[in-house]
């Protein structure tokens, strides 16, 4: 029922506020579509912006952190090569006069003297100019051993997952592993409470592994040289770090979530953690790493696999913080303590 006052028709106003509220909205979302676009257009404007100036400006050393660090992800080494072909990248990477690591090195076993097993564990907080990090001392390295998820057909676990699986005390990640399909398969050799579960039995591979006597054998290593010495536990990933004592020679790195696990002349185990990808934590090169462990006495250390993959877990908490705005790696292996009787 249409009703008139003063000329107007009510129903056709009604009408006309409707279509005139359709419009403000469509004119609204639009609007913040536009601006969302515009940011994102200029985001990326900055973000090519900011990647030519690094890689294409006058410091080596600005253009060897960020391609080294990009390049030791899995997903943003494509910024490396916005500006550089293929064989600029690899002569940043592997720069003129660099010194080979020495393959042949490997852990004397007669530097390292077990103490009497103890059931302490300590952690302590670490910083530098541009990380943050931890340190778990352990006392007994006979508690450390590798957790695996008894196959490698699936996607893994976090540390966490790791832990409450195996019931234990504490850990870290361990070795490096590709994934693909959905399945995150180890590289090299795997072994876990003495048990070969993965690697080529012939293929040497750069192994961080402890024997039963809990002594932290560095090196690259077949699988019948890591029975020969009595490796139990290992996983494997490089590059080592220290060997005997004395700094490997390290290849060209940026900054990056690490972790690190190396071993002192009394057999305490130095479990190392450093968060990168925030605000308030850049990450370290291998260079940081080795130093620190250095630091604490290691005699002995190797680099572990790391960014969103760097976790360490302390009885049920977990310790450092991953990258900004990514969730902690699931993955095939950790290096995991075993709860005392009194913990």
């Amino acid at each position: 029922m249409k009703s008139k006052r003063a000329g107007i028709d009510n129903t056709n106003y009604a009408e006309n506020r409707r279509e005139t509220f359709g419009k403000r909205v469509v004119r609204f979302i639009l609007r913040v579509m536009i601006s969302v676009l515009v940011v994102a257009v200029l985001s990326v404007a900055a973000l090519l912006t900011a990647v030519w100036a690094i890689t294409k400006g006058p410091s080596p050393t600005a253009q060897s952190l960020f391609v080294n660090t990009v390049m030791e992800t899995n997903s943003y080494g494509f910024l490396a090569g916005i500006f550089l072909s293929e064989e600029e990248v690899d002569s940043i990477m592997n720069p003129p006069g660099l010194v080979a690591a020495d393959t042949s090195a490997q852990t004397d076993s007669s530097l390292i003297t077990i103490k009497p097993p103890e059931t302490q564990i300590q952690l302590e907080e670490i910083s530098g100019s541009n990380y943050k990090g931890y340190i778990l001392i352990v006392d007994d390295p006979t508690r450390v051993f590798v957790a695996t998820p008894g196959s490698f057909g699936g996607s893994g676990f976090t540390v966490a997952e790791h832990i409450i699986r195996s019931i234990a005390y504490a850990g870290i990640n361990g070795g490096g592993f590709i994934s693909t399909q959905g399945r995150d398969i180890p590289e090299g050799i795997v072994l876990s409470d003495g048990v070969f579960t993965q690697g080529g039995e012939s293929d040497k591979s750069c192994v961080v592994g402890f024997d039963k006597q809990g002594i932290l054998h560095i090196g690259n290593f077949s699988f019948d040289e890591t029975q020969a010495i009595g490796i139990s536990e290992a996983v494997t990933y490089s590059p080592a770090l220290i060997i005997n004592g004395v700094p490997q020679n390290l290849p060209p790195s940026g900054l990056i979530p690490r972790t690190a696990i190396g071993q002192r002349a009394d057999g305490t185990v130095l479990m190392l953690v450093i968060d990168g990808w925030r605000f308030d934590s850049a990450g370290a090169t291998l260079s940081d790493i080795t130093d620190i462990l250095l630091d604490y006495g290691a005699v002995n250390a190797g680099n572990l696999t790391g960014g969103s993959s760097s976790q360490m877990n302390l009885n049920g908490d977990e310790v450092n913080r991953g990258p900004q705005f990514l969730q902690p790696r699931r993955m095939p292996t950790a290096f995991l303590i075993r709860r005392a009787d009194n913990e």
